[in-house]
């Protein structure tokens, strides 16, 4: 996510409207990767990021542009391209990051 006020806003107005509850401190508390996880609905879990090990060098925008997109059910998704999750999975090294490089690898 890109850090700024207004998508904050956005994020916790979207709690609410999906009825996940409301928020404040959204709008104000670190997104820490593995640590800012909400569990909602149908087994989804969301961990918000602003930042991604290994992608120091790249701005969000340029992550976003190079993302590809997915309609899912009429919402556009878009998800990191292969390469920056590669490079992004290379730096954390956990073992569940490197099965991934693994398969993506491939």
């Amino acid at each position: 996510m890109k850090d700024m006020p207004e998508n904050r806003k956005n994020l916790r107005k979207a709690f609410v409207a999906l009825g996940y509850g409301d928020y404040p401190e959204i709008e104000t508390m670190p997104f820490l990767p593995e640590w800012t996880t909400f569990y909602i609905s149908g087994g989804i879990v969301l961990d918000i990021m602003t930042e991604m090990k290994g992608l120091e060098s790249y701005t969000f925008d340029q992550c976003f542009e190079r993302a590809k997109k997915a309609d899912l059910n009429g919402v556009i998704v878009p998800f990191l391209h292969i390469n920056e999750l590669m490079v992004n999975k290379k730096a954390i090294s956990l073992p569940k990051d490197l099965i991934d490089l693994i398969e993506l690898e491939k």
